[in-house]
């Protein structure tokens, strides 16, 4: 099959075109296995909650859009503005910051960003987050004075854990995480469903400079006006990361 916009040869059954975007006509997609959320969590205790980041990956990720000549003037100017309204300071927690909201404000602003994005592609995604959708992970790994909170997709094959800071319930972290037997379609899906209105939601951007950051750093790291975001594996799972972090502990650990 071929899309209908730009000409790009596609295979049976993808949902958008991986050169353009463009929905396809038949919207069938392949349904990997449902990701283990106790092997998940094994996996990412053993890791010590650590993002490997990639130095020097040569490798191109196709990704929905083309947005080559946004990627510079958007990260530029929508991400270079001031997020510091968003942000608090919090001496207690191990990265210095942590996000001026709390779960439940998250999660309606992930509602709204999904919202946006199936807009974006005529899509509605099945997926209407709140406080309950999320599990507590007493798993002991994690050295922050911050707690987490899981949600498990297993449809789609990704988790979306909150790390929330112990004495304000504001949240510090955001982290995704799929399968990597997830692949082609699939992966498209989690990655524009999941974690582009994740990155909305948590650093408080449009559409499109999320999009473009997650083309941009979905194997390395960039960190810009206490944000980090950060692209990478977490023991072999693909992650991606956006965190309140201060310029000090920033330039003191990375």
């Amino acid at each position: 099959m071929f899309c209908k916009n730009c000409g790009k040869e596609m295979q049976d059954g993808s949902a958008f075109c991986p050169e353009c975007g463009t929905k396809a006509e038949s919207n069938d997609t392949v349904q990997a296995n449902p990701i283990g959320a106790g092997a998940f969590q094994t996996a990412i205790a053993s890791s010590g909650g650590t993002v490997a980041v990639k130095k020097k990956s040569k490798a191109k990720w196709i990704v929905i859009g083309v947005f080559a000549v946004l990627i510079i003037i958007v990260i530029a100017c929508a991400v270079g503005g001031d997020d510091s309204e968003n942000l608090t300071i919090k001496a207690d927690n191990y990265n210095g910051l942590s996000f001026n909201y709390d779960v439940s404000e998250w999660c309606d602003s992930f509602n709204d960003s999904l919202k946006v994005v199936g807009d974006e592609y005529e899509t509605e995604m099945n997926i209407q987050l709140t406080p309950k959708s999320f599990e507590l992970d007493d798993t002991d790994y994690d050295s922050t004075d911050a707690y987490v909170v899981r949600y498990y997709h297993e449809e789609e094959n990704f988790v979306i854990s909150l790390y929330v800071d112990n004495d304000s319930n504001k949240l510090c972290k955001c982290s995704i995480l799929w399968e990597p037997s997830v692949t082609g379609t699939d992966l498209t899906m989690v990655q524009i469903f999941g974690v582009v209105p994740s990155i909305m939601a948590t650093s408080n951007i449009d559409y499109e400079t999320s999009l473009s950051i997650l083309q941009t750093y979905n194997d390395k790291s960039y960190y810009n006006d206490n944000i980090l975001y950060q692209g990478g594996t977490i023991n072999n799972y693909p992650a991606f990361e956006i965190q309140a972090i201060s310029q000090e502990t920033f330039e003191g650990q990375y």
